[in-house]
């Protein structure tokens, strides 16, 4: 298995795997993805460690010390990413001497299916044996476009099932945002709704933000001069799952302001519901939001439309408290770290 890096959240989904075949899998990985906020895990340790060589301002990868490994192995797994050069020689080597390759990753780009790349991105796609995406939506699209191909669908997860919970507060108030601090999240956007919301919210209700990134200075700023000190709370960056749990135990609903990715079906493992931006590029994930059950949509980029959908949470806690358990058990069935592995384990 080759990846760009291995950040924590994927630790899980290699050990599950690593369980059920043992010394037959080998895992290859550089130290950062392109974003280079996303690196290595320092607690992982590849069997193959590449070197990871950026150019053109982070555009384009070739990981050093792949090539030599290239025929080693009967099957091997690549990440659908035009931009790894060394992915596409990989590619062309072994299928000139007919060896198997499975692509992982997005069925499109985050722009979508017609974007520009598209046309490098299915040429990719085309030279691998057989396909992995995340969800079934993205298996049904590109059957549509790839009608001979097999394509399995490995559901996008990062946590066990017996570390998802449901477990609550007596009466949770919280409110909390996971995600990178950066302007795209929009968590500037979810603290200026909260502020208008306040009055109409329990006056012990917290908005917890748990992440780190570009834009924490900026928040504790506007978080100060609008004396919200000790209703909003910046937690950094929590990995732990016991202690991020802790977090989600008091809360009553999370928020993604920007684009969904990850962070909902974490949310949804906690048995949490999601208030959620239309009309974002979303991730793969939101297939899992199912409204006026787990999740609630507001008008994107509206911190009044956003303040309205809490205060309507509010309203409605006796139902959504009762739903919780369900949430949570649909999600360990469908959106585990033991799902997702299963997928490759049968692929050998």
């Amino acid at each position: 298995m080759i990846q760009t890096s291995l950040p924590s959240y994927r630790l899980a989904l290699i050990d599950v795997i690593r369980n059920h075949l043992g010394a037959r899998l080998e895992v290859f990985c550089g130290g950062r993805f392109f974003d280079p906020s996303i690196k290595r895990d320092e607690k992982f340790k590849p069997d193959i460690f590449l070197k990871n060589r950026f150019f053109l301002n982070n555009k384009i990868l070739w990981q050093s010390g792949l090539l030599k490994h290239v025929l080693r192995d009967d099957i091997m797994v690549l990440t659908i990413n035009p931009r790894v050069l060394s992915n596409w020689v990989a590619l062309i080597i072994r299928k000139a001497v007919r060896k198997k390759t499975f692509l992982w990753g997005h069925a499109w780009s985050k722009g979508g299916k017609n974007t520009t790349s598209e046309v490098l991105r299915h040429a990719m796609r085309s030279l691998g044996n057989e396909i992995i995406v995340y969800t079934n939506t993205q298996k049904r699209e590109l059957k549509l476009k790839m009608g001979k191909k097999n394509i399995h669908v490995a559901p996008n997860a990062i946590y066990h099932k017996s570390e998802m919970t449901s477990a609550h507060d007596h009466n949770p108030r919280d409110i909390i945002f996971v995600s990178r601090m950066a302007t795209n999240k929009k968590p500037l956007l979810l603290i200026k709704a909260f502020e208008k919301s306040i009055s109409h919210i329990p006056r012990d209700s917290r908005l917890l933000l748990i992440g780190d990134g570009p834009e924490v200075s900026n928040l504790k700023t506007y978080i100060a001069n609008s004396n919200l000190n000790d209703r909003v709370i910046l937690l950094g960056e929590i990995t732990n799952v016991e202690k991020l749990a802790q977090y989600y135990f008091s809360s009553l609903v999370s928020v993604s302001p920007g684009r969904v990715g990850l962070g909902l079906t974490q949310s949804l493992g906690f048995g949490v519901p999601m208030i959620i931006a239309k009309n974002e590029k979303h991730g793969p994930e939101i297939e899992a939001a199912n409204e006026g059950y787990n999740s609630y949509y507001f008008n994107e980029n509206d911190s009044n439309d956003l303040s309205q959908k809490i205060n309507k949470v509010f309203q409605i806690c006796d139902d959504i408290l009762l739903r919780r358990n369900a949430i949570c058990e649909n999600c360990k069935e469908q959106y585990s770290v033991e799902a997702m592995a299963q997928t490759f384990i049968n692929l050998v």
